[in-house]
C-alpha cells in the first residue's frame, strides 16, 4: 500500500478486474489536475488507458468506452426495428383507410400479433389505436369466439385473460355452488395428508390453497371446512391466488 500522509493510504488495485477493465499498473503520470489517482488499465478490447482508481471502485468506469458504444449500437437497432414495425403499421392503417398514430418520443410499440394471453388470441392493432389514456390498444379474439378491443399491457400483465367469458364461468359456478349446502372444504392440503383427509371426510367440494377472503366467501352456513393446519379462527388473507386456476 502507498503511504499519501498522515491518516491516509493508498489501494493498491493492480490485477484488478473492473468490468471489462483489468488494472496494469499505477500511471506514470500518478495524478490528474483534480487529485485523483490514476491506473493504467487494459480493456477487453485491447485498448489501454489511464482512469481513475475512485471511478473503479464506485462502478463509474467499466471499460474503456467500448460498453457505451455496444449499447448506443443496440439502443439504435431497437429503434431502427420499432421505425420499421411503425412504418407497416401505418401503412396498414392507410390502406385500411384509417388514421394513423405516432408514439411519443421514448415509447416503444411491442407488436403483439398473433401472441396469445390466456384465452386471448391478437389479431391486429385495434381500428382504434389508442384509448383515452394513450395506451394501445389491439383487436382480440377469445376462445368462446367473442372478439373485443383489449389494452395491450393490461394482457402483458396478466390482468385481462378474456372476454369475460372466464369471469361469468365463475360466477355462474360459485352461485351455483352456493344453492347447494352441507359443502365439505378443505384448507391447504397438500401430499398424503389430502389422501388420509379424504378417507375421513370424503371428497372435498371446494379445494382451498390458503385460507383467504375468497374461501371464506365461499364457505356457506351448513358446510364443513377441514383444515390442514389451524382452524378457522386462524388470521384471514387477502386474494391469493386468481379464477384461471379453476379454467
Amino acid at each position: 500500500m502507498h503511504k499519501l500522509g498522515k491518516g491516509h493510504g493508498l489501494k493498491d488495485l493492480t490485477g484488478r478486474t473492473f468490468g471489462r477493465l483489468g488494472v496494469l499498473a499505477r500511471s506514470k503520470k500518478l495524478r490528474d489536475r483534480s487529485g485523483h489517482v490514476l491506473w493504467d488499465c487494459r480493456c477487453t478490447c485491447g485498448m489501454e488507458l489511464m482512469v481513475r482508481g475512485k471511478a473503479m471502485l464506485k462502478g463509474d468506469a467499466q471499460s474503456c468506452g467500448c460498453l457505451r458504444s455496444e449499447r448506443l449500437k443496440a439502443s439504435n437497432n431497437r429503434r431502427r426495428e420499432q421505425t420499421a414495425l411503425l412504418k407497416r403499421l401505418h401503412k396498414e392503417a392507410k390502406l385500411r383507410g384509417e388514421g394513423v398514430h405516432k408514439l411519443g418520443k421514448g415509447h416503444l410499440l411491442q407488436d403483439l400479433t398473433g401472441q396469445t394471453f390466456g384465452r386471448l388470441t391478437v389479431l391486429g392493432r385495434a381500428k382504434r389505436m389508442r384509448d383515452k389514456s394513450g395506451r394501445a390498444l389491439w383487436d382480440c379474439r377469445c376462445t368462446c369466439g367473442k372478439e373485443v378491443m383489449v389494452m395491450g399491457k393490461s394482457m402483458q400483465r396478466g390482468n385481462t385473460k378474456s372476454c369475460g367469458c372466464l369471469r361469468s364461468e365463475w360466477v355462474k359456478a360459485y352461485n351455483e355452488r352456493k344453492k347447494r349446502k352441507g359443502m365439505v372444504h378443505f384448507v391447504r392440503f397438500k401430499d398424503d395428508r389430502y389422501l388420509n383427509a379424504v378417507k375421513t371426510f370424503g371428497r372435498p367440494d371446494f379445494i382451498h390453497p390458503h385460507w383467504d377472503q375468497r374461501a371464506v366467501a365461499e364457505v356457506m352456513p351448513g358446510d364443513m371446512v377441514v383444515f390442514a393446519e389451524g382452524d378457522e379462527r386462524q388470521s384471514v388473507t387477502s386474494f391469493s391466488y386468481d379464477d384461471s386456476a379453476f379454467f
